[in-house]
C-alpha cells in the first residue's frame, strides 16, 4: 500500500510540474520511468490497470454502501417492473410512482398495475389525434410536408409523465393481474404449468393487414368437436353457442386462441376452419384434442353491425327469423 501511494504521489507530483512548465519534457519522461521499480508492488499495479475497466478502477469502495445523494426522495416499493424493450419507460415510471402508493396503502406484495391497459387507452387517444389531423389536412394534396409526416408518423410508443396523468385521470387503473372476467371468458384458468399459448406482436395501424382485425378481447369459448384429414390441410370443427355463431359467416373471419382463420363452414351449432400445414406448424391448434376448450374472438366489424343496426341482443338470443326480418328492413 505505501509503494502504490508514493507511485500515486510521484505521478501527481509530475502531473503538476507539467502544468507549471507548460508540458511534458523529456526529464519530466525520464523521471516517470524511474519511478517505476518494477517489483511485485509495480506490477500488480500494471496487470490492474491493463485488466480492468477504468470505472472499476477509479470506484470509491467506501461510498458503495453509502445511500445515493442525488435524488431528493426515496421511493419504498416491492419487487421491480421490467418494460424490457417495449418503448414504454414513461409509462412504466408513472404507474411505479402510483405503484409504491398503493402497496403503502393497501399493505400489497409484489403489485403492479396494468401497463398494457393504460397503454391500450394511449394508443386510443393517439389513433384519434391522427384521424382528427388527417381530417384537418384533408384539402392538402400528399405531397405536402405536413400531411408527408403525418403519414410516417401516426402513432408512437413514447409519451411523457403529463401523459400518464391524463390517461390515468380518464381511464383510471386496473392490476396486472388476471382479473374474474378473463378466467370466466377464456380458457386461461384450465391452463397448467407448460402448457404452449400462441404469441404474435400487435401490428402497427399503418402497417398492411393481412388478415381481420384481432383485439385479444376474448367473446367466449368453444369445444373442439373434430379432426379431418383432407389431402395436406386438416378440418377443425369447433362447436359455440349461439352469441358466437350469430356472427359467423362463412368465408368470414374468426380468432381462435388469437390465431386469425377464415371461416369454412357454419351451421347451428358449429363452425369449421381449414388449417395448412404452416399454421399447423407455428400454433397450438393441431395440439389440441376433441374437448379441448378454445378461445374465440368475432370479427369487431361485424360485432359492431349488429349494435349499429340491432340485429339481436348481445347475448344471441334473438330468433334468426327476426334478424333476417330486420335486416330485410334495414336494406329497404
Amino acid at each position: 500500500m505505501k509503494k502504490i501511494l508514493t507511485l500515486a504521489l510521484s505521478l501527481i507530483s509530475v502531473a503538476a510540474a507539467a502544468q507549471q512548465t507548460g508540458g511534458i519534457t523529456p526529464e519530466m519522461l525520464v523521471r516517470i520511468s524511474g519511478a517505476y521499480a518494477g517489483d511485485a508492488h509495480d506490477k500488480a499495479i500494471r496487470n490492474a490497470l491493463n485488466t480492468t475497466d477504468i470505472n472499476v478502477l477509479a470506484t470509491n469502495a467506501d461510498k458503495i454502501a453509502m445511500p445515493e445523494t442525488s435524488f431528493s426522495d426515496r421511493v419504498v416499493t416491492k419487487g421491480i417492473t421490467n418494460q424490457k424493450k417495449s418503448g414504454r419507460c414513461w409509462l412504466f415510471t408513472g404507474l411505479n410512482v402510483l405503484r409504491a402508493a398503493a402497496i403503502q396503502k393497501y399493505d400489497l406484495g409484489d403489485f403492479q398495475f396494468s401497463q398494457s391497459y393504460c397503454f391500450f387507452y394511449d394508443q386510443l387517444e393517439k389513433a384519434n389525434l391522427f384521424l382528427q389531423a388527417v381530417i384537418d389536412t384533408r384539402e392538402k394534396p400528399m405531397s405536402d410536408r405536413e400531411v408527408d409526416w403525418l403519414f410516417s408518423n401516426p402513432i408512437g410508443d413514447g409519451g411523457t409523465f403529463t401523459g400518464v396523468a391524463n390517461l390515468v385521470t380518464k381511464y383510471g387503473l386496473v392490476p396486472a393481474d388476471v382479473m374474474p372476467e378473463t378466467l370466466s371468458r377464456t380458457n386461461l384458468g384450465s391452463l397448467g404449468k407448460g402448457a404452449c399459448v400462441n404469441l404474435e406482436r400487435a401490428m402497427a395501424a399503418d402497417g398492411r393487414f393481412g388478415g381481420h382485425i384481432v383485439s385479444g378481447h376474448i367473446d367466449g369459448t368453444g369445444t373442439v368437436s373434430r379432426f379431418e384429414k383432407d389431402g395436406n390441410a386438416v378440418w377443425v370443427y369447433i362447436a359455440a353457442p349461439g352469441s358466437i355463431l350469430n356472427l359467423i359467416i362463412e368465408k368470414g373471419s374468426i380468432a381462435i386462441d388469437g390465431i386469425s382463420l377464415t371461416v369454412a363452414k357454419v351451421n347451428a351449432v358449429e363452425f369449421a376452419v381449414s388449417v395448412i400445414p404452416h399454421t399447423g406448424e407455428e400454433t397450438t391448434l393441431l395440439g389440441k384434442k376433441a374437448g379441448d376448450m378454445v378461445n374465440l374472438e368475432n370479427d369487431v366489424i361485424g360485432k359492431y353491425v349488429q349494435k349499429l343496426m340491432g340485429l339481436g341482443r348481445a347475448d344471441g338470443s334473438s330468433s334468426q327469423a327476426e334478424r333476417d326480418e330486420k335486416l330485410l328492413n334495414w336494406l329497404k
